[in-house]
């Protein structure tokens, strides 16, 4: 997975170090994020011949998603794939927050 972070930070012209990794299940999205996330997520899911989930607000569920959040901008890298295809959603600040109901260990 660390090539993942790798290639992100080539592609998108961040420095590696300013890439930190969450947990997707730790991250709430407003309302035009998610309804974003969920088109690309039903897009992935429609070319992969997978039926959507039924009940499911959060349809990144369906999916391995990896998560960073950008030390400069505090934008939302989300980086996910299934079968060949792969897409990656930049969330700006605005579009996410860590969720107030975690319990940190």
């Amino acid at each position: 997975m660390n090539n993942i972070k790798c290639r992100l930070s080539e592609c998108l012209n961040v420095a590696r170090n300013s890439l930190n990794e969450i947990e997707i299940e730790d991250i709430e999205f407003a309302s035009f994020a998610q309804q974003n996330i969920n088109k690309t997520v039903s897009q992935m899911l429609s070319l992969n011949n997978s039926p959507p989930p039924e009940h499911s607000m959060y349809h990144i569920d369906c999916i391995p998603c990896k998560s960073y959040w950008v030390e400069n901008t505090q934008d939302l890298i989300l980086y996910m794939a299934l079968g060949t295809q792969s897409r990656t959603i930049i969330v700006p600040k605005n579009g996410w927050m860590i969720r107030n109901d975690i319990i940190i260990n």
